[in-house]
Parts: C-alpha cells; sequence; structure tokens
C-alpha cells in the first residue's frame, strides 16, 4: 500500500532528521535538514526541494528503495544497505 503525504509547513522550514517508515511519496514546499539526514526504513518517493543545512548522510535499509525526484543543495553522503537509492538528476 501506498500512502501520500503533503508537506504544508512554511517552505524552507528547518527539521533536523526526516525518518520514512512506509510506502509514502512526500511532496510539497521544500524544507532545510539538519544534521539528522535522512533515514528510509521502507520504499519512499520524495519530490520537494531539500537544502542540506549540514553535512549528513541518507541511507536506506536492506530491501528499501528511496527515490529522490527533486532540487537538492548542499552536502549529504548517500549510504545503502542492500537497498536502492535513485536521484534524478536534470
Amino acid at each position: 500500500m501506498s500512502f501520500s503525504n503533503l508537506n504544508d509547513v512554511a517552505s524552507a522550514t528547518a527539521f533536523n532528521s526526516i525518518t520514512i517508515n512506509g510506502n509514502y511519496t512526500l511532496a510539497d514546499n521544500s524544507i532545510t535538514l539538519g544534521a539528522g539526514g535522512v533515514s528510509d526504513n521502507s520504499s519512499a518517493i520524495v519530490t520537494f526541494a531539500i537544502t542540506f543545512g549540514a553535512s549528513q548522510q541518507i541511507w536506506t535499509v536492506t530491501g528499501a528503495r528511496l527515490t529522490i525526484n527533486a532540487p537538492l543543495s548542499g552536502s549529504a553522503t548517500f549510504e545503502k544497505s542492500i537497498a536502492t537509492i535513485f536521484l534524478v538528476l536534470d
């Protein structure tokens, strides 16, 4: 089952981290992401712009699939554990 979630907080709102537990599509307003990074425990699609406010890690667990189809800026390290991370680059 897939779920959708619209980010309706103000654009560029700062969050320390995002943890995704479920097959979500995350969309709408941009965010600034702190050192906590992104943790995907399922299969998620992210379509809002992300500014990395600190160097951080983006990782997925074994068997997960994280797709980021959005503008990215800043510095991040992408890690996986027998999982898939897709970055859609224009």
